[in-house]
């Protein structure tokens, strides 16, 4: 995210003033101790005027991201929040049904 803010020449103050939300939390978000908000990514992809899966090509916490999860990404990114919501669910009854055993 920050390879990105710096491209668009932006600090970290003015991004947070686009994005109505305090610098202290946009640092947070840049170096992974804080999650970021699906308001806050759709922002800053805007802002960015990049994908949202792009903002996370660049982690602090790891060189590289597994190609499955950029693809999942990728199919996030074009849903509608029904179908958001519906593959949110799958996700938690699998996890439900893995923690069980």
């Amino acid at each position: 995210m920050r390879i990105h803010r710096e491209a668009a020449n932006l600090t970290q103050e003015q991004l947070a003033e686009k994005l109505d939300i305090s610098c202290g939390s946009l640092s947070r978000i840049e170096s992974g101790r804080q999650f970021v908000t699906r308001t806050t990514l759709e922002n800053l992809s805007k802002v960015l005027k990049v994908p949202i899966s792009d903002l996370f090509l660049y982690s602090t916490h790891s060189a590289t991201i597994n190609e499955n999860k950029i693809e999942l990404l990728q199919y996030i990114e074009v849903m509608n929040d029904i179908e958001i919501e519906f593959f949110l669910n799958q996700i938690k009854v699998y996890y439900e049904f893995k923690e069980r055993l």
